[in-house]
């Protein structure tokens, strides 16, 4: 994963927003795993114009139920730092959040 520092922020330039061999072979299609990434990077530009701040304005992000990691991924283009976790109530999915260069923990709330 590559990185830069833009504007005093650390922004990641490249996320993987592909299903590679590694998360079909644990059950995610590569068609689930696209239409879950669109949905979120819809969503977020959604909730961005809904919630009416600059970008800069959120810098955390907690996603509490993450499961491939789609809103992280969606999240990339902006200035924020994406916590994933994955309910231990759920299938572990951490392996794909983890292949698509994001963070994330396995908890039970």
């Amino acid at each position: 994963m590559e990185s830069a520092f833009v504007s005093g922020y650390a922004s990641v330039l490249k996320v993987n927003f592909c299903a590679d061999p590694f998360m079909v072979g644990i059950g995610i299609s590569r068609e689930g795993f696209s239409m879950d990434t669109q949905y979120w990077q819809h969503q977020i530009e959604e909730y961005w114009t809904l919630m009416n701040v600059n970008k800069t304005d959120i810098r955390n992000v907690m996603d509490m139920n993450a499961l491939w990691g789609g809103f992280a991924a969606a999240l990339n283009p902006y200035p924020v730092w994406v916590m994933n976790v994955v309910p231990s109530s759920s299938e572990n999915t951490l392996s794909a959040i983890y292949d698509r260069g994001l963070i994330g923990a396995f908890h039970d709330w």
